[in-house]
């Protein structure tokens, strides 16, 4: 009986041990999923060991914020309920990347989120910003559901603010800290304005989309021979036509005192509708010879890869053709060793007109080709008539196969270094009267006279593009181009930014973006159905239900799940496996005991 009664109180010891060690193992479960969570939201504990540290901030952004003496205010406009996966998705990133940010400004930095769709103030508070919603479409079973989706930011710093009107993961970082170092340097960055698109204004959404970004100060001034206003970061000429010498003199001060300067240049203009194609000239003809360049009058045909058109049919038929003389530019296209052009999408040039660069560089500048054609593409002779018939295109494209040789054009150059003017120690050109008199010289001299430019204190930079339609506003009638919207945008920012941005900051653009999370199933199957690039479903201004979202949706969901039941299902079977130790050296001894009693 004392035997049984040792054995009886053993088991008793042995499972009230077995129940405290299961609830010491739910306990430790708990702590370690609620700690997980802790430290996901509140800790930063990841260590980045890839080579160049791209799943961390940039040194620049530890060094922009270190610069905070007051509270940095980052007010959100984000859409508070989102049905699509992709946009839950990019919500979730940047929230993710904002609150890195918040930790490295160590209490400076202040998060606001409003949300537009709920209330009608923030709503025209956006519009204020120029932050609107995206209209996107997905598919809920067998309905579209259609939902207006807000990812903009506004940043405020001592009276300074600088909007973000739609935020992408992958560049959050880069507009983030281009929009801090505005609000924290004592002005605005400056952008000279000069376009020849009176009175269509066709060039006006392209100077809309500039001003967003910086201020941007008109210099009609300058066609007539009026200097460069003071304080500008940069120059942009678009399509430029028979400037005044006067003109061209004024420009080439402006870059020997270190100016840097962008001209979207156009040797002819064409009428879709008329189907005419009219020479023009410049003004710059000869300017451009004295640096080693000639913007030649001839025309890109394109045959590695063309362009579309759209052309009507019967009714409402449109149907899309290749089109040569528009020239599709693949991320090969562009120069991968600048900065300005690493990583590009692509972009369209219409009608373009290619430069040559001298053999002999006697100015002693240095030439860069930024852009250029495929190496099956031609300089053809501008056509007579604009023509769109697929036969026509045919029997130019055999022309040129008989008497001319394929070869890369180069569409965008860039020439810098300390500026060797033609005008040096030479009296300038007259400037023009007024009141339409006669053209009357001054005693203005040129570099080395009496109003010399003074030294450069940082070399000149001149950026020359064989095309103006490339920031052009107009959806041309035969087909076209979705201008500035998407690939071509990025051209005219990057050209930009390549002006008036610190080298630092600049870089931000060429990291290759890299989801931060440690594995995300919801990117995982966008991209295996197509449909992980935000640009593409802002671009498609949602037409279109999509079924296969859904379908991706559901299968993250599952994927989620399943990854956590076996995270959770470890976890609970290695608790098990503890047990089972224990009750095992705790069962050993008591039988012995028993067999020895």
């Amino acid at each position: 009986m004392a035997v049984s009664g040792a054995v009886q109180h053993a088991r008793g010891r042995a499972a009230r041990l077995q129940a405290g060690l299961w609830l010491a193992g739910v306990l430790w479960l708990a702590v370690w999923i609620a700690g997980a969570r802790f430290a996901r939201e509140h800790a930063d504990l990841r260590v980045d060991l890839t080579q160049d540290k791209l799943l961390s901030l940039s040194p620049v952004a530890a060094s922009l914020l270190g610069r905070l003496e007051d509270r940095l205010q980052v007010e959100l406009y984000f859409s508070g309920r989102v049905e699509s996966g992709l946009y839950q998705v990019a919500q979730r990133q940047l929230l993710e990347q904002l609150r890195e940010l918040e930790r490295l400004a160590q209490g400076r930095m202040q998060l606001v989120r409003v949300d537009p769709g709920e209330s009608a103030a923030a709503r025209l508070e956006a519009q204020r910003y120029g932050i609107v919603g995206r209209a996107h479409g997905s598919g809920r079973g067998s309905a579209a559901v259609f939902e207006t989706v807000y990812l903009g930011m506004v940043l405020r710093y001592r009276g300074r603010e600088a909007a973000i009107p739609f935020a992408l993961p992958h560049t959050l970082e880069f507009a983030f800290l281009e929009a801090l170092d505005s609000v924290q340097s004592p002005r605005r960055r400056k952008v000279g304005w000069l376009a020849d698109d009176a009175p269509t204004q066709e060039f006006g959404l392209a100077r809309d989309l500039v001003q967003l970004r910086f201020d941007v100060e008109d210099v009609r001034g300058l066609a007539e021979g009026v200097p460069v206003p003071a304080g500008l970061d940069a120059l942009v000429l678009v399509r430029p036509r028979a400037l005044h010498p006067r003109a061209v003199f004024e420009l080439d001060q402006y870059l020997a005192r270190g100016g840097r300067v962008v001209m979207f240049l156009d040797r002819s203009l064409a009428d879709p509708a008329a189907r005419t194609l009219t020479p023009i000239a410049t003004g710059l003809e000869s300017y451009l010879a004295h640096l080693g360049v000639q913007h030649t009058p001839a025309i890109v045909f394109e045959r590695g890869h063309p362009g579309a058109v759209r052309l009507r049919g019967a009714g409402d038929n449109v149907r899309e053709q290749p089109y040569p003389y528009f020239a599709r530019i693949p991320p090969e296209g562009f120069d991968p060793d600048q900065p300005v052009t690493q990583r590009l999408p692509g972009a369209e040039f219409l009608w373009a007109h290619p430069f040559r660069l001298a053999s002999n560089n006697s100015v002693g500048l240095e030439r860069t080709i930024l852009v250029r054609s495929s190496e099956r593409s031609y300089a053809a002779q501008p056509p007579m008539e604009l023509e769109f018939d697929a036969e026509a295109l045919r029997r130019a494209e055999t022309e040129l196969l008989a008497l001319a040789k394929p070869e890369p054009q180069a569409l965008v150059v860039a020439l810098a270094g300390d500026w060797p003017s033609p005008f040096a120690g030479e009296t300038a050109p007259a400037a023009r009267d007024p009141l339409g008199g006669p053209d009357r010289p001054d005693a203005v001299r040129g570099v080395g006279g009496e109003t010399a430019a003074s030294a450069a204190s940082e070399a000149a930079r001149l950026v020359l593009v064989g095309d103006a339609d490339v920031v052009a506003r107009r959806g041309l009638a035969e087909g076209g181009l979705a201008a500035l919207i998407g690939e071509n945008r990025m051209l005219l920012d990057r050209l930009i930014d390549w002006l008036t941005l610190e080298p630092e900051l600049l870089g931000l653009r060429t990291r290759l973006p890299r989801d931060r999370s440690i594995r995300n199933f919801m990117a995982e199957e966008l991209e295996r159905i197509d449909l992980s690039t935000l640009e593409r479903a802002v671009g498609d201004r949602g037409q279109g239900a999509t079924p296969a979202e859904e379908n991706a949706r559901a299968r993250a969901r599952r994927k989620e799940w399943l990854t956590s039941a076996a995270a959770m299902g470890g976890s609970l079977l290695g608790v098990l496996g503890l047990q089972l130790i224990a009750m095992r050296r705790r069962r050993a001894p008591l039988l012995v005991r028993g067999r020895s009693t």
